[in-house]
């Protein structure tokens, strides 16, 4: 047990390693949707207060651009979130296969395995289409 716990601990400090040590290639190239500098964007106040003007016209353009500036961030908490209820997972599995002589704590090792199953599928649900359509973002 103690051998398991100690590569698990080992990959995932592997993984937190990993994920700072990401090349990234970076190009000079801007496009319509970034600003150049603060006066770039057009902020006016009138009575009403203050009016922010970020160069979209729709909110779709404005979730497009949220989207397009954060789809690596996530996608890297999607992917480690998914890794870690991963983790959980099997530790509950652990669990019910420990608690076979005790019908509570079966019951309770049950709902765990059903809880962290739903969180893992919907977490690996979220990677897996944000790194199928990464480039259609």
């Amino acid at each position: 047990m103690k051998l398991v716990k100690s590569f698990l601990l080992f990959l995932f400090v592997m993984n937190i390693c990993l994920l700072f040590n990401n090349p990234l290639t970076a190009h000079a190239v801007t496009n319509d949707l970034t600003k150049r500098s603060i006066s770039d964007i057009g902020l006016t106040m009138d009575d009403d207060g203050f009016k922010v003007d970020l160069g979209v016209s729709k909110s779709e353009d404005a979730w497009n651009q949220v989207f397009r500036q954060y789809k690596k961030a996530i996608l890297g908490v999607s992917g480690i979130g998914a890794m870690t209820m991963l983790l959980f997972f099997i530790n509950q599995f652990i669990k019910l296969g420990a608690s076979a002589g005790n019908p509570q704590a079966r019951t309770q090792a049950i709902a765990g395995v059903i809880w962290t199953g739903l969180a893992t599928t919907g977490l690996g649900a979220v990677t897996v289409l944000v790194g199928f359509f990464y480039n259609a973002i």
